[in-house]
């Protein structure tokens, strides 16, 4: 039983290490100085531009960019609002479309639960 929790446990670590790489794959670029104008708001620490954003994990929330500040959520929404919080000193993170989902997602059922559901349905 031990060796068992050990592969499923190393197999659950290696699919979220390549989940986390592919979804942070993204190529780098720096805003455009026109990009940078002076504001009242701080300049935003990260921004991701051109992604599939599933906002609350569902198609119909779909949002393309968001600005992170001082390890916040300071924007979600569009590229250009959130090109808007970009200065001299932001990381953007063009993602060209690939999906960004909210945190790490569970599906499981306990086979006793997931059988009585399909008996009584």
């Amino acid at each position: 039983m031990q060796t068992l929790a050990r592969v499923f446990w190393t197999r659950f670590l290696s699919v979220v290490t390549a989940l986390l790489i592919t979804s942070c794959g993204g190529s780098d670029s720096t805003p455009s100085s026109d990009s940078a104008a002076v504001s009242a708001e701080p300049v935003a620490d990260i921004v991701v531009i051109n992604a599939a954003i599933y906002a609350d994990g569902t198609s119909s929330s779909r949002v393309d960019a968001f600005a992170v500040t001082e390890g916040k959520f300071s924007y979600v929404g569009d590229s250009a609002g959130a090109m808007a919080l970009a200065g001299d000193t932001t990381r953007v993170l063009d993602l060209t479309g690939k999906a960004v989902l909210p945190g790490l997602l569970d599906a499981h059922v306990h086979p006793w639960q997931g059988g009585e559901k399909v008996l009584y349905m």
